[in-house]
């Protein structure tokens, strides 16, 4: 544990946790100044509260969100903060407190703008936000107030278009959003008016495809969305509505094929899928039909595939499989049959390692995550693709108890995350990346 910012068992719960040029941003609540942004440099002395832009016990931050995020851009941490007297707005910070500044009163006053989805394209911030007149609609910034302005009203007047989990792909932000007419339909922009359009209306009408998972491939980006004929399919797009199609219908007619979009490998996208027939299992694209395939059928009585963590590691891509006699296991694959195999029965028997999330991180050739071997709890794993390379880093809750990591986040030479000791609450913990396997947490 880096530092106990609440004393005593209640825990100042992290989170936020997002790199920069000075450390680790991250946002925490010590007790006495509410939930405000800190700073680490991965030592006790380091970690510090940046500002206390909220003055009192109140704090700056929401919590429970899951649209909010820090995201960096440049030099700059941008995150959500309320002032007291400007609502939740955007904020900047360089990691210094004299540089962490609101960048725009966006809806004017005591109003929140709401900023959410905070997404780097390219040197500029894209995001959604409501400015108190045209409700929550696209927006861009480059860190000045001058630069912060509305990309387009999608959906004219005060009703929101909503974008929702923004992907940017090259120079174009793929997103879905509703225009009031089409409903909620994949979008795409450069970041101007002009070139923030409607993809296509995949399901006509005033009914919604709610296309989200954009994955670029191949020259193309390959989504989810449901058409209102053959449920959530696996669809692809060249940036044109003539060439925005269906894959394939995994699972035919109307019900969904559960997609649970993962990793790109060799020109292949690693994906999960139920036809049907399986149950969710691991499934490969080459963007083409013909090219859609099954990878295994790893669980013949059941589901094989019951996590969504995804992660390339060399010249494989793991994941959370399930066998049934094994239980939940870390396994790896290909993209053949014979070449998708478990790594390692790190709970032995039928009782299953993983929750949902795994919270994979690839470090240094390494793959992090939180497991449970039966004995030690959920806590965190290392491995290298290996039976011997797959071990515990360390028991932080010593016995059955749980630490369950969170946010693994490497930052210059040291891996961040939250954690649970059993005796301070969630607290931040780091260790040095290139030799975690030697080092223990602290």
């Amino acid at each position: 544990m880096l530092l106990d910012i609440r004393p005593g068992p209640e825990g100042s719960e992290p989170n936020f946790l997002e790199g920069m040029a000075r450390g680790l941003f991250f946002e925490a609540d010590d007790g006495t100044h509410g939930r405000e942004p800190w700073t680490s440099n991965g030592t006790t002395a380091g970690t510090r509260l940046l500002k206390d832009i909220r003055p009192g016990p109140e704090g700056s931050f929401g919590i429970g969100d899951l649209d909010l995020n820090a995201q960096r851009v440049g030099g700059f941490v941008y995150f959500p903060a309320n002032a007291g007297t400007l609502g939740l707005e955007l904020w900047r910070t360089d990691g210094t407190p004299a540089g962490t500044v609101a960048v725009k009163d966006i809806n004017p006053g005591s109003q929140s703008s709401n900023p959410s989805f905070l997404t780097a394209f390219g040197s500029r911030l894209m995001f959604r936000a409501t400015d108190g007149t045209s409700g929550d609609e696209l927006w861009r910034s480059d860190g000045t107030a001058a630069s912060t302005v509305r990309v387009k009203d999608i959906n004219p007047g005060p009703d929101s278009s909503g974008p929702f989990m923004p992907v940017a792909i090259g120079y174009r932000l793929f997103f879905n959003a509703n225009d009031g007419v089409h409903g909620g339909e994949p979008w795409v922009s450069d970041g101007t008016e002009a070139g923030t359009r409607l993809l296509k209306d995949i399901n006509p009408g005033e009914e919604s495809s709610t296309a989200f998972w954009f994955t670029a491939l191949r020259g193309s980006v390959l989504f989810v969305a449901d058409d209102g004929v053959h449920g959530q399919e696996l669809w692809k797009t060249d940036g044109t509505t003539a060439g925005t199609v269906m894959v394939k219908d995994i699972r035919p007619g109307t019900g969904h094929s559960l997609l649970s979009l993962g990793a790109v490998l060799k020109d292949r996208l690693f994906f999960f899928a139920d036809d049907g027939v399986h149950g969710r299992e691991l499934w490969i694209s080459d963007g083409t039909e013909a090219g859609t395939v099954m990878v295994k059928d790893i669980n013949p009585a059941g589901m094989g595939a019951p996590g969504d963590d995804f992660a390339v590691l060399g010249s494989r891509v793991f994941f959370v499989g399930d066998d049934g006699p094994s239980g939940a296991e870390l396994w790896m694959s290909d993209g053949t049959a014979v070449g998708t195999t478990r790594v390692k029965d790190i709970n032995p028997g039928a009782a299953s390692a993983f929750q949902n999330p795994a919270q994979f991180q690839v470090v240094d050739g390494r793959l992090l995550f939180v497991a449970n071997d039966g004995t030690h709890g959920f806590e965190p794993w290392i491995s290298n693709g290996t039976v011997a390379g797959t071990r515990l880093v360390q028991d932080i809750n010593p016995g059955a108890g749980s630490s369950d990591p969170w946010q693994f986040t490497a930052v210059s030479g040291r891996v961040f995350f939250t954690a649970e000791d059993g005796s301070h609450g969630r607290e931040l913990w780091a260790m040095p990346s290139p030799t975690f396997e030697e080092n223990t947490p602290q």
